[in-house]
C-alpha cells in the first residue's frame, strides 16, 4: 500500500471508500487516514498538519503519523512538502528528489526508541532510492522539471528562515541543490527504526532560490518514504 503525507495546502486528495484512525502509543495522528483505491493501487491519505492546518511544523505529531500509516498496511510514503531553494538556477516549479538532509531542528521526537530498549540506526543514506528512481522517472515522463540529488536543510519553524540561515546553508555542498522547509527529517529519522512505521526518503522540489536582501518564496513538495524489511 501506498502512503500520500499531504503538506501545506494538501488536506484531501482523493474520495474516500473509507477512513480509519489507528491507535498509537504516541497519541492520534494529525487527522483520519483515508482509504481508497486509486490506478489499482491500494492507498493511504493523511494530511500532515490536520484536516484544519491545526498542526505547526514543530508541533506535527510525526511517531504518530507514521505509526498510524504502519498500521493500514502502508510500505512507501510520497509526502508533500513547502520548500525554499537555495540555488538561483533552481527555478519555481522545479522538483529536486532530495538524497540527504541537514536536520536543525532543536524540539521534535526523532526515534521510536527512547530506552530502556536502546537502538542505532544508520541515517546515512536517509532516503529510499527505488522511490527516487520511480519519481524522478515519472516526473521526467510527465516533463517536469526534475533534479537528480540534493540536500534538504530542515529549519524549526513555524518561522521561515533568517538571511544568516540561508547564507550559511549555502556553503553545505555548494554543487548540490539545498532546500529549506521546515517539516522534513525528523520523520526520516524516526521512520529510520527497524520495524517501525515506515522509513522516509524524502523528494523535494525546489522553489524560487531566496536573495539574502529578499523573502524566500514557497513551493510545494514531495518526500518519498519506505519501510524498512
Amino acid at each position: 500500500m501506498i502512503g500520500i503525507i499531504g503538506g501545506s495546502g494538501l488536506y484531501e486528495l482523493f474520495e474516500a471508500e473509507r477512513t480509519v484512525e489507528p491507535e498509537t502509543p504516541y497519541g492520534p495522528a494529525s487527522a483520519p487516514i483515508s482509504l481508497a483505491t486509486v490506478g489499482g493501487v491500494p492507498t493511504a491519505f493523511l494530511p500532515r498538519h490536520g484536516l484544519k492546518h491545526e498542526y505547526p511544523p514543530h508541533r506535527v505529531p510525526y511517531r504518530a503519523n507514521l505509526w498510524a500509516l504502519r498500521a493500514v498496511g502502508v510500505t512507501r510514503i510520497v509526502a508533500p512538502c513547502a520548500s525554499g531553494s537555495l540555488r538561483a538556477d533552481l527555478p519555481p516549479g522545479t522538483f529536486v528528489v532530495c538524497d540527504q538532509f541537514v536536520d536543525r531542528t532543536t524540539a521534535r521526537d526523532h526515534t521510536f526508541f527512547d530506552g530502556p530498549d536502546v537502538r542505532h540506526v544508520s541515517a546515512a543514506d536517509p532516503y529510499c532510492a527505488d522511490l527516487r528512481a520511480v519519481l524522478l522517472a515519472a516526473g521526467r515522463e510527465h516533463g517536469l522539471p526534475m533534479g537528480d540529488g540534493g540536500t534538504v536543510v530542515v529549519i524549526e519553524g513555524p518561522r521561515f528562515w533568517m538571511i544568516v540561515s540561508t547564507s550559511g546553508s549555502r556553503q553545505l555542498r555548494p554543487a548540490r541543490s539545498a532546500d529549506l522547509p521546515r517539516t522534513s527529517g525528523r520523520s526520516a529519522l524516526a521512520s529510520r527504526v527497524p520495524g517501525r512505521p515506515s522509513a522516509p526518503a524524502h523528494t523535494a522540489a525546489a522553489s524560487p532560490a531566496p536573495r539574502p536582501s529578499k523573502p524566500a518564496a514557497r513551493q510545494a513538495v514531495p518526500d518519498a518514504s519506505f519501510a524498512p524489511s
